[in-house]
């Protein structure tokens, strides 16, 4: 069993909402939890942590510099897990912290996502 844990922030408008619905429509099939606050975010890692769970991979809806930083600081949550993470600018300092994520991918939150579906399939396949 696959799950997908897409982190949305609540706040995050109408790309989340957008990028929420890509989703959706592309895997129907798959379990898909949404975390709207990080709260939630750390509910789901932990019970997801228990056995018989089978695999997930976490999609980090990065839209602001301010989440990043509040995901930052939980960043252990990620060790060892499948992360891909979409940062809003190509911008050293988003790339720099992202990648002490290790995701598998990292793409932009302004585009059509073809390329994060793409990704998810090859991950799901594995």
């Amino acid at each position: 069993m696959v799950k997908l844990i897409p982190y949305i922030h609540r706040e995050t408008g109408e790309s989340g909402r957008r990028f929420l619905n890509t989703i959706q429509e592309n895997f129907g099939d798959v379990v898909i939890e949404l975390c709207d606050d990080l709260d939630a975010l750390e509910k789901v890692a932990q019970v997801t942590d228990l056995p018989g769970h089978g695999k997930k991979i976490f999609i980090l809806y990065v839209d602001s510099e301010t989440r990043l930083t509040q995901l930052y600081e939980h960043v252990d949550m990620f060790d060892g897990e499948r992360v891909i993470a979409l940062i809003p600018e190509n911008k050293k300092t988003f790339l720099i912290r992202v990648n002490r994520f290790y995701p598998r991918f990292t793409g932009m939150i302004d585009g059509s996502f073809l390329d994060v579906i793409a990704v998810l399939q090859k991950m799901i396949q594995q």
